[in-house]
């Protein structure tokens, strides 16, 4: 939003990055209070988003359009395993998110050897975890089950 009112360019957010004087977003949300102070009638259209995301930053939680996170988190679980097991691999990868089969040999083998498998996202908890008033029936992403495409590592190995 404030490189779409132009408070801000892309290059300048480029230049402050690669000098290394922007480095998180704590100081992204000053630099765009300092330039909304400067021009006041630039930043007009995003002064309600931009206060609701600094007072969420300075009570800890930086996630802004909560709701709009959530229904982002129902619209994936959606993607996820609804099409019949029998569905073509292509037809899968066109509706579905899918998970690839050698991904998840990996996983399991690594797991059978007691590797510590951990995963990362950046996602926010209302992107990846369901609310208990809005989605309590579906289960977190990270425990969503859907379908895998691909070609087993086994039969890979098989073949030579």
């Amino acid at each position: 939003m404030v490189l779409n009112t132009n408070l801000i360019s892309i290059e300048e957010v480029v230049g402050e990055v690669q000098g290394s004087s922007l480095d998180n977003f704590e100081q992204f949300i000053r630099w765009v209070d300092s330039r909304m102070m400067l021009n006041p009638a630039a930043g007009e259209s995003l002064r309600e988003v931009h206060e609701s995301v600094n007072a969420s930053v300075r009570n800890g939680d930086p996630t802004p359009f909560k709701r709009f996170r959530r229904q982002e988190f129902i619209c994936t679980m959606e993607r996820m395993g609804n099409m019949p097991d029998a569905t073509p691999a292509d037809e899968l990868l066109e509706e579905e998110i899918t998970i690839t089969e050698e991904v998840y040999e990996l996983a399991l083998w690594l797991n059978e050897r007691n590797v510590l498998l951990l995963c990362l996202s950046d996602k926010p908890d209302e992107a990846s975890c369901p609310h208990p008033r809005v989605s309590p029936e579906l289960p977190p992403l990270h425990e969503a089950v859907t379908h895998r495409v691909g070609t087993s590592i086994e039969e890979q190995l098989a073949r030579f």
